[in-house]
């Protein structure tokens, strides 16, 4: 259990490399592109496959199809991948409450949202957010 953990944080380490290489690449697809600051830059709770298929004018599996092609993660992982990095953002470096944090970053629920993130980083978010405090406290 704790590789697979270990194993989703290396992959999200990897996956900015990846796609910082793929936006760099000799012929990125700028439908691709597009989706990318698309995802980046709208609302978590905007950020659907279909709102981004509509936003590009291609169908839903089209989309997925050439997202899956461009950047070799199915777009529903990056999805939650980019999630997870945005709510790590939040809860190590705001005072924002767990349940704001899952709203902001477009968790369905608290529930789930607590479930993703303790399956992705190893831990809570509040025991992450202690063990954050007590590392900077330690370092004063």
């Amino acid at each position: 259990m704790r590789d697979r953990q270990l194993q989703e944080v290396d992959t999200a380490e990897s996956l900015s490399d990846l796609l910082e290489f793929y936006k760099l690449s000799y012929d990125p697809d700028p439908r691709i592109l597009a989706v990318l600051e698309f995802i980046d830059h709208a609302p978590p709770q905007d950020v659907t496959i279909e709102a981004a298929a509509e936003r590009i004018n291609l169908s839903v599996s089209r989309l997925r199809h050439l997202f899956k092609q461009g950047t070799a993660i199915p777009f529903h992982t990056y999805i939650r991948i980019r999630r997870m990095q945005r709510a790590h953002a939040l809860v190590t470096g705001s005072m924002l409450r767990i349940k704001e944090v899952a709203a902001f970053v477009g968790a369905p629920d608290v529930s789930h949202f607590v479930r993703d993130y303790r399956r992705f980083y190893g831990m809570s978010p509040t025991r992450h957010r202690q063990n954050q405090r007590k590392v900077k406290s330690a370092k004063k």
